[in-house]
């Protein structure tokens, strides 16, 4: 038990840092949740292409239809606070209402510098990709993007960052720690897609692994863009403190040499031993040897060196940019 404590204390560590840097995030500075405030109007009702795998929109020309929110006089900034006189106070009842109204004329409440305005507004029905909820597009039954057809206006909403309870804390930790979990039974194949996008000189994807350096530059160029403000900034450096240490957390309790998580199974399997030794009867077996694993030890610290050596390179020459 003493070498377990010990082994688990640097986990321990980094996994109340997490949930300290996570509750610092959602009771101090908020969580970015999308708002029925108007980020933006489009020019234009965009033509929509459909494919098996994927969905995409055209450009606005000159002889494109003027979107029913700019036609209305919808501007940025305004925020959603009813339509049809059904109060909206969130984006996703925004958006409802207006698929619900489908092609039929509604009425757009909005707040404009501290006054509300009705603006009559006429929905263009289109075809929209469907949403699995987890900011992926839903399959239909032959594998292709599931479509549905539903109202169109043309604005899109702002994110803002929104104070939460000290009870949402828990499960934010548990929604990250499961995510990292994911992500680490998929890292040798994204390891080895980056590989092959170093060796054939690719796009790298921004879903890809990255090491300490690739941490390094994000948090840097946090720090010194422009595009955001101090608060969120700050905001962005909490988040990144306390998911690195929740990776931490999770990623040394693999149980395998000469990961914190191979001591501990290491004394686990010590403690078996002794425990089936005092049932039956048996003289103490004694401690665990780990120097017994040592050839496994080998092969697991060569795939992380290794592992290391093609991440820091891939941050070096295919940095991931945030802006």
């Amino acid at each position: 038990l003493k070498r377990m404590v010990i082994m688990l204390g640097g986990p321990t560590m980094n996994l109340l840092i997490g949930v300290v840097c996570t509750a610092v995030l959602i009771c101090g500075f908020g969580t970015a949740q999308v708002t029925n405030k108007v980020s933006a109007v489009s020019e234009c009702v965009p033509s929509v292409s459909v494919t098996h795998d994927s969905i995409s929109y055209g450009e606005c020309t000159d002889k494109s239809t003027p979107s029913p929110a700019r036609a209305a006089g919808v501007q940025v900034g305004d925020r959603v606070v009813a339509v049809n006189g059904t109060s909206t106070g969130s984006w996703e009842a925004v958006s409802s209402a207006i698929r619900a109204a489908g092609s039929h004329p509604s009425t757009l409440t909005v707040e404009r510098n501290g006054q509300r305005l009705d603006l009559s507004v006429t929905p263009v029905e289109m075809i929209r990709p469907v949403s699995d909820g987890k900011g992926q597009y839903a399959r239909a039954a032959d594998g292709s993007i599931a479509t549905t057809r539903g109202g169109f206006v043309g604005v899109s909403p702002s994110s803002e960052l929104v104070p939460g309870s000290i009870t949402e804390v828990p499960a934010m930790v548990g929604d990250t720690l499961s995510r990292v979990g994911s992500s680490m039974l998929s890292l040798p194949q994204r390891v080895w897609e980056l590989t092959v996008t170093l060796v054939t000189g690719g796009e790298r994807s921004a879903e890809s692994p990255v090491s300490v350096v690739g941490v390094s530059r994000i948090a840097g160029e946090v720090t010194a863009t422009d595009r955001i403000d101090v608060k969120a900034k700050a905001a962005m450096l909490v988040s990144l403190v306390a998911n690195m240490n929740l990776m931490l957390f999770a990623f040394n309790l693999i149980p395998l040499l000469p990961l914190d998580g191979g001591h501990v199974l290491g004394a686990v399997w010590e403690g078996v031993r002794r425990f089936f030794a005092r049932l039956t009867g048996r003289k103490d077996p004694g401690p665990f040897d780990p120097v017994k694993l040592l050839p496994l030890t080998y092969v697991v610290a060569g795939a992380f060196i290794v592992m290391s050596v093609i991440l820091i390179v891939a941050d070096i020459v295919k940095p991931i940019t945030l802006f």
